[in-house]
């Protein structure tokens, strides 16, 4: 697999390579409720080979322990760019791929209609700082549900070297 870069992207739909930096940043999940309420991030990081790398964590409010909920990225295999998951102690250990069916400048939809949930993973950018995310499943007939994470990005981030 290879990174993302300005050739890969270009002439695909309406995106940019800058297009998919918008990712890079600590996006904290916005969410009501009780203080005591486990904290969630997507940390996203561009690595020297210019794959999109991220983390979604769990930080408990009390302890400050952080837990890995999956692991990420975003990258070309062959001709296509793919959404990589893996969960641990899930899937064998094995990463979930879901391809990039549609795109423009704000919004990227992966897809991967063999998986049980989710089947479609939407991301959305209102703004610079304000990011939701959506996963479905609308081939599963066990589970039609979806869901919809809104996350606003932590602007003190700086991405390691």
């Amino acid at each position: 697999m290879s990174g993302i870069s300005p050739n890969v992207l270009l002439g695909q739909n309406k995106a940019s390579y800058n297009d998919y930096l918008k990712w890079i940043g600590n996006w904290r999940l916005t969410q009501s409720g009780e203080e005591k309420t486990p904290e969630i991030q997507e940390i996203w990081t561009r690595s020297k080979n210019g794959i999109l790398e991220g983390k979604s964590i769990q930080i408990n409010p009390e302890s400050g322990d952080v837990l890995i909920l999956e692991e990420l990225r975003i990258q070309k295999k062959g001709k296509k760019i793919f959404y990589q998951a893996e969960v641990p102690n899930q899937n064998k250990g094995k990463s979930i791929y879901f391809h990039l069916t549609l795109q423009d400048s704000n919004s990227f939809t992966f897809e991967n209609i063999t998986h049980d949930y989710p089947q479609i993973i939407h991301y959305e950018f209102s703004n610079e700082e304000e990011m939701s995310v959506t996963l479905s499943a609308p081939s599963n007939k066990k589970s039609t549900n979806q869901q919809t994470l809104k996350f606003r990005k932590n602007l003190s981030f700086t991405q390691p070297d």
